[in-house]
């Protein structure tokens, strides 16, 4: 039990902190797909690709030299895409308009409330 929630924690911690030397590198990431079937827009983990395998290994050591450990093997690394799908395929765009118009009504709303 401890040793889940151990795993559990390793996995979704993230610090971004400048004095960090070591790093763990894991093979999956959360992001927000939409699901045609459903309609819905949900969190999936999915590989990461050798961009985002990169990028983390050079949060590593950003003040000093740093190591990153990448709990995955290279015929494994190998697999991974270049590159993650872009945000603007992986989301519907009426999600983000309506993201937006909730955003302009809370404004507007703010105003007049103030006035």
């Amino acid at each position: 039990m401890l040793l889940n929630f151990l795993v559990m924690f390793l996995l979704f911690l993230r610090l971004a902190l400048n004095a960090v030397v070591f790093r763990m590198s894991f093979l999956m990431c959360q992001y927000v797909r939409y699901t045609e079937t459903t309609q819905m827009s949900e969190l999936k983990e999915v590989l990461i690709s050798k961009a985002s395998a990169q990028q983390r290994s050079g949060r590593a050591g950003r003040v000093q030299d740093g190591t990153c450990f990448r709990l995955y093997t290279r015929p494994v690394y190998d697999r991974f895409s270049k590159y993650s799908v872009p945000e603007m395929l992986r989301v519907p765009l009426e999600e983000l308009c309506l993201h937006i118009m909730v955003w302009f009504l809370f404004r507007v709303c703010r105003i007049i409330c103030q006035v």
